[in-house]
């Protein structure tokens, strides 16, 4: 990972609970699978999944995106904001 990048990362990660900042520095930072997070955290594979989303849920309100906000979605073979489409 680029050093600026891994900065802003860190950066990110303090505002968030210990468990959302562990499981989100570990899937995106050290590029752990779920199955790999599960062995090194003593957590279930499923487990793993649902908190993720919860933590990536967490993160993007640290960020200020709102879930309403524009999104990517694919349509035609090309990527459009659901504003422009």
């Amino acid at each position: 990972m680029h050093p600026e990048k891994r900065m802003d990362a860190e950066r990110m990660l303090q505002g968030l609970k210990p468990r959302a900042r562990e499981l989100l520095w570990l899937a995106y930072v050290e590029e752990m699978t779920h199955r790999e997070i599960a062995a090194v955290t003593g957590l279930n594979v499923l487990s793993i999944r649902i908190l993720l989303q919860r933590a990536r849920r967490e993160a993007q309100v640290l960020a200020g995106i709102e879930r309403n906000g524009p999104c990517l979605k694919k349509r035609n073979n090309r990527y459009a904001t659901r504003w422009n489409s």
